[in-house]
């Protein structure tokens, strides 16, 4: 009935919320992804993870401890519990701060600076 009553007031019904887990990994996936060293969505966790030290990513430790910790909650059916949470978050920021103070220290193109005439050089 309450489906029903929803359905008819152009409601949807929310599928259940992604599991905080879920969430730290893949806003983990979508930080590499921004940063232009993995495609959201392409390979599993492993792969990914794998990827990223290949690769020699900034943060790619604090990224497989996460990958690792999502895997054992997901797909494992381990409670990683609170503590598991809080690391989780932990390096996830550990692994976004990683990746802006590499975008922080790559060279910028040089800059161009205005001649007596008014003309960049």
């Amino acid at each position: 009935a309450v489906r029903a009553w929803l359905l008819l007031r152009g409601g949807r019904l929310r599928r259940r919320s992604l599991a905080a887990e879920s969430r730290a990994y893949l806003a983990l996936r979508r930080a590499y992804a921004r940063a232009g060293y993995a495609e959201e969505g392409a390979g599993g966790p492993l792969d990914f993870a794998e990827d990223l030290r290949a690769r020699g990513a900034p943060g790619a430790e604090d990224a497989a401890r996460l990958v690792d910790l999502y895997l054992r909650a997901r797909f494992g059916g381990e409670d990683v519990g609170e503590d598991g949470r809080a690391e989780m978050a932990g390096t996830l920021a550990g692994a976004r701060a990683a990746l802006r103070a590499a975008r922080r220290a790559r060279p910028r193109g040089r800059k161009r600076e205005l001649t007596s005439t008014g003309r960049r050089s």
